[in-house]
């Protein structure tokens, strides 16, 4: 539900077109895959080929080494906060409409999944690396390790679990490697 004044409305109500965009599809495939696809294909393109995320990448690698090469460390770090913050937005908006709903716990399952994705799609945590085809390959990972999980009826706190299991694994097999 989202608050309105003292009203609250659901989110579909709010706009009908968000959960017609969440639920419809287009040759059988649903629209958010095709926003996913063309939001990941957008972030490939701005992390490998353009200058922001050769910036970005130096940041990660070594913050006063990019400093001195006249990189604007707060402003570039600023930029990448106000990209995450809008597409965590743009992804609870499709979240809500999907659901048919909103509340202010709704996407906590996601966050150690979402972790878990980073960590095992070879995605640097001290920063400096990341690959959109690593992350999409963790993604289906975790689905296919999730699939039996469900199907086997653990509950949310077995697979939270399992997920934390699998980032400490991959943390460990990558034994703090340093972007060269």
């Amino acid at each position: 539900m989202i608050a309105e004044g003292t009203r609250s409305k659901s989110s579909s109500q709010l706009v009908p077109a968000l959960g017609a965009f969440a639920t419809g599809r287009f040759l059988n495939v649903p629209y958010i895959a095709l926003l996913a696809l063309a939001l990941s294909g957008a972030l490939a393109v701005l992390l490998h080929r353009a200058v922001y995320g050769r910036k970005l990448s130096a940041i990660g690698q070594n913050a006063r080494a990019a400093w001195l090469a006249g990189v604007d460390v707060h402003r570039t770090r600023c930029l990448a906060y106000v990209l995450c913050s809008m597409i965590a937005a743009l992804t609870a908006l499709l979240l809500a409409a999907t659901s048919g709903g909103a509340s202010l716990d709704m996407g906590v399952e996601y966050m150690l999944i979402s972790i878990a994705v980073v960590v095992i799609g070879g995605t640097l945590v001290a920063g400096g690396k990341a690959t959109i085809v690593g992350v999409w390959g963790a993604s289906m990972f975790l689905f296919l390790t999730n699939a039996p999980l469900n199907a086997l009826g653990a509950d949310a706190g077995v697979r939270s679990i399992v997920y934390g299991v699998l980032i400490i694994a991959v943390t460990v097999a990558a034994g703090g490697k340093a972007v060269r």
